[in-house]
């Protein structure tokens, strides 16, 4: 349950009070009474979520049919005013056209830059993806088939910058295991990097004992991560252990660490968006 509250944004008493009193959703149970959601009742609750959102009751919804509840969000996302870059990006990603895909891309990043473009077309963007996927009307193949040109396309924008100063500051870019979404910690990497920082990019999955031994190599000014997907019991164990055996500040983006982690050894600071690092970077760490 902890995993789908922070999915879909639906508090736990809700989910529980919906399970008692509707029948669209109920969840299996493991022999300690865990529930356990399939991946089509997620699909179910992240458009319920959508639509309860958008002020329409919870007994309105449970008298839909799945069908209904799938076209209702998709009129919504028809009607919303989506930019026409961001659509014609959805159409490239269902058709695996790359070269479209790269040329919108490349033409936003031309008129408005690597960050404006993230920040005001491609998040929003991988939102809508989401939805589809909620819909159906999208397979994690075609999302993955973009994601990997996105990403390119930031390595790209990355090696075109110059190389840092010798003495220049340090900055340890990581996921933590079971995160995959790096999207916007690349954004990270290059916006330091531009800022004259030595970035030192670890990627996804990174185990906390690896990540703890190149700390104790690169002896960075700055840790900074991103937290899409839910976290678990052993991840929050981690970090804990990290961020009391670490004196260097974090930063991290996604969704917030419990309170209980402000009373670690380490520093730590949520970027509400990507142009937040900017500031942090330029308020924290003036360069000489």
């Amino acid at each position: 349950m902890s995993q789908v509250t922070a999915l879909t944004g639906l508090s736990a008493h809700l989910l529980r009070k919906w399970e008692s009193r509707y029948s669209f959703i109920t969840p299996m149970r493991t022999t300690t009474n865990i529930r356990i959601y399939s991946e089509e009742q997620l699909k179910i609750l992240l458009n319920v979520s959508i639509l309860y959102k958008e002020g329409i009751k919870i007994s309105t919804l449970h008298q839909m049919s799945i069908d209904e509840i799938h076209e209702k969000v998709n009129t919504l996302f028809e009607d919303g005013r989506v930019q026409a870059e961001i659509k014609s990006l959805i159409v490239s990603m269902l058709n695996l056209d790359e070269q479209q895909f790269n040329h919108i891309l490349q033409h936003e990043i031309l008129r408005n830059g690597l960050v404006d473009t993230v920040q005001v077309v491609l998040f929003p963007f991988l939102t809508q993806v989401g939805i589809l996927w909620g819909t159906n009307q999208a397979i994690p193949a075609q999302e993955h088939f973009i994601s990997n040109i996105i990403r390119q396309k930031i390595f790209a924008a990355i090696d075109q910058l110059p190389l840092p100063e010798k003495n220049a500051k340090r900055i340890v870019l990581f996921l933590p295991e079971e995160e995959q979404h790096e999207i916007g910690l690349l954004l990270g990497a290059f916006m330091a990097r531009k800022l004259g920082w030595k970035t030192f990019y670890l990627g996804q999955n990174v185990p906390f004992d690896n990540l703890k031994e190149v700390i104790d190599i690169a002896h960075p000014d700055l840790l900074m991560t991103l937290l899409i997907s839910p976290l678990s019991t052993t991840t929050l164990t981690g970090f804990t252990e990290l961020l009391n055996t670490v004196s260097c500040p974090l930063v991290y983006a996604g969704h917030t660490l419990p309170s209980d982690l402000t009373s670690c050894k380490a520093r730590i600071t949520h970027l509400e968006n990507p142009t937040s690092l900017i500031a942090f970077l330029r308020t924290h760490f003036p360069l000489r």
